[in-house]
């Protein structure tokens, strides 16, 4: 099971940030923001990444979309968004933006 913190809490820590990733959805609003980093370093390659999260004690399936930004000279290496797995439109949205790989999230 993996932890995140958002940029609010007082336990964030930025360096465990995938830059340019955001939560969506319900998970963004059951979190209350959307720039969101990890309790620990990780190392995820581009692609959609599903696991277990934390949220608010107990294991919820999200989903990880990430891939590289065409453009890493205009800021974040990457660009990606994190949803709930069984949150449909919401994942279908974070897929969309994963196929044609946007720039703007």
């Amino acid at each position: 099971m993996k932890y995140i913190k958002v940029a609010t809490d007082d336990k964030y820590n930025d360096n465990n940030r995938y830059q340019g990733t955001y939560l969506h959805g319900k998970l963004e609003s059951d979190f209350g923001y959307d720039i969101f980093a990890f309790d620990r370093k990780q190392n995820f390659d581009q692609g959609i990444h599903n696991f277990t999260l934390n949220v608010e004690g107990k294991e919820q399936d999200v989903t990880f979309f990430l891939w590289k930004n065409r453009l890493p000279n205009r800021g974040n290496p990457w660009r990606g968004l994190m949803v709930y797995s069984k949150d449909e439109q919401s994942y279908q949205y974070a897929l969309e933006k994963y196929k044609i790989k946007t720039e703007l999230l």
